[in-house]
């Protein structure tokens, strides 16, 4: 169990104002009645206890599996000790052994089972990694926002969350908080990305809100059960593909040299290696047994979503995610090459908001090409987006959430989720000094923090320089040849002549087949010369 930090306002909090009470009664007033309660089949519940005790039995086994090396080990120090006192009835002595190789096929067992032992009992105790850049926000910084969550909450039928945590994914998630009592008690944990907050209208926000709390609504065991299979399966996938300081010592170890130590080091990878190699075994079968039913949840949380907000709305959301996760990736790259400079935005999620609106035609066709072609795969643990939206639109719900807040008429839909908050732009900003912090550590106090539309427009000032330099040298610049600039710059013309400029610009087309044949027998013996120095 973690905790995570509580983030702060800059000046302390205060008390509602009468303008926020009056926004949570408008927007609480756009949700008309409750959503009916779902029946769960028989069939369904049974499936998902059956699900839920497969998936106990993979560790389980893995335990036994464990048990098993343990005794092995204890019934080798206990049968073989004729290895160590020379016993010559015994039907496996060798004889006349050396007592150096005596002592090493003794113990030599018994070392290495002790390293598999505790290899493989690690994995056991694999904690999740610390929450890193989440937040938590506290009811009294964020009224608004917790006042409409906890109605949200009461129109679908599930309990409001302990904690509301706020990150910079473009996704958002509902949990049982970490603790055991929290666990058994059903109590929530919401973790909402601030990029998902800024990217998605009032109704697609609350939308996916209530897919995430329909997750919850069938009580009892059935959230028990769930639990039980998002958490084993979570589980199996981290232990398998994680990597922690073990990891890391073995391998130092292992290149260390040559001797004994490094022996053992790389017997020891040897064992984490089949050791993932068998959970990876128990990880596959837990997906096959559960993948089916965890899209079948998430068909019914889709459901949850649409009977809020609507059919179109629902679509909406769905077909804006992916916008929104190329544009969170745009982002970081920017990022990255500002940081070189020593600068960086001061909003990363009004980062990702600018990265949306400058994706190229290329860019928003192969999006949508990649959703097209998503399919529903046998492990899946989500549906297609094109499958979910086609079983909303069969059922096509009207929606009970229709907000209407002041100075807006017939554009309410297009409100921003932005109206869930005190000062949205103040709690991004608030959030990207803590994020930088953590993510880039002592290197961000030099770091000048610049407003995010400067930075966007510094990068679109490279970007553009770059295209007009590709346009300019017809795409024959390469780093590998630098360009023969004179030892002299000639001065600027104070005129110039059109006709001049076009006859240049006919030369270098006439000569641009010659030069990229030229460069392709530079580059292949330049290469040729990198390996003859290489081998040498």
């Amino acid at each position: 169990m973690h905790d995570i930090p509580v983030l702060l306002p800059d000046e302390g909090h205060s008390a509602p104002t009468e303008s926020e009470r009056q926004r949570a009664r408008q927007i609480i007033a756009g949700f008309h009645g409750t959503l009916p309660p779902k029946v769960v089949p028989a069939y369904y519940r049974l499936g998902l206890i059956l699900v839920a005790a497969m998936l106990v039995l993979l560790p389980l086994l893995y335990v036994s599996l464990v048990g098993a090396v343990g005794y092995g080990v204890y019934y080798h120090a206990v049968t073989n000790t004729h290895l160590l006192t020379g016993d010559h009835s015994s039907r496996t002595h060798r004889s006349r052994g050396s007592a150096k190789g005596a002592v090493v096929a003794y113990f030599g067992p018994i070392v290495i089972g002790i390293i598999l032992i505790g290899l493989m009992v690690k994995p056991l105790f694999a904690r999740d990694a610390q929450p890193g850049t989440e937040r938590k926000l506290r009811r009294e910084d964020e009224p608004v926002f917790f006042d409409v969550v906890d109605h949200l909450c009461g129109v679908v039928g599930c309990a409001p969350p302990k904690e509301i945590i706020v990150d910079h994914q473009v996704n958002a998630s509902a949990s049982f908080c970490p603790g055991v009592w929290d666990f058994l008690t059903g109590r929530l944990r919401l973790t909402v990305g601030l990029p998902l907050a800024a990217g998605l209208t009032l109704p697609q926000f609350v939308g996916v809100l209530g897919h995430e709390f329909g997750h919850f609504t069938q009580r009892g065991g059935m959230s028990m059960t769930n639990a039980i299979i998002s958490f084993i399966n979570n589980w199996l996938t981290r232990v398998v593909h994680g990597r922690d300081q073990w990891d890391e010592w073995l391998a130092q170890a292992s290149g260390a040299g040559i001797g004994v130590f490094v022996v053992i080091a790389w017997g020891a990878r040897a064992m984490v290696w089949l050791t993932r190699k068998f959970l990876w075994c128990l990880m596959t079968i837990g997906k096959a047994v559960s993948c089916f039913l965890l899209r079948q949840m998430e068909y019914d949380a889709d459901r949850v979503e649409a009977l809020l907000v609507g059919t179109d709305t629902f679509a909406g959301a769905m077909q804006r995610f992916p916008f929104l996760t190329v544009a969170a990736n745009y982002a970081q790259n920017t990022l990255n090459e500002t940081l070189s400079d020593n600068h960086l935005a001061d909003d990363y999620p009004a980062m990702v908001q600018l990265s949306v609106g400058r994706l190229t035609s290329d860019d928003i066709a192969q999006i949508q090409k990649t959703v097209n072609d998503d399919t529903t795969g046998f492990f899946s643990t989500h549906p297609a987006a094109k499958d979910r939206m086609k079983r909303v639109a069969e059922s096509a719900p009207a929606g009970i959430f229709a907000p209407a807040l002041p100075g807006q008429t017939g554009a309410t839909k297009a409100a921003g989720a932005a109206v869930l908050f005190r000062d949205f732009g103040d709690l991004c900003r608030r959030y990207t000094r803590e994020l930088y912090r953590e993510v880039y550590g002592e290197r961000t106090p030099p770091v000048t923090l610049c407003p995010t539309g400067e930075i966007a427009r510094r990068h679109e000032i490279e970007v553009l320089s770059a295209q007009a330099f590709h346009r300019y040298f017809q795409a024959t610049a390469n780093p590998l040849r630098a360009l023969p600039l004179p030892a002299a710059m000639p001065a600027a013309a104070s005129t110039c002549d059109a006709t001049l400029l076009v006859a240049a610009r006919e030369r270098m087309w006439q000569m641009k087949a010659a030069y990229l044949e030229s460069f392709r027998q530079y580059d292949e013996h330049d290469t040729h010369l990198l390996q003859a120095e290489q081998a040498h």
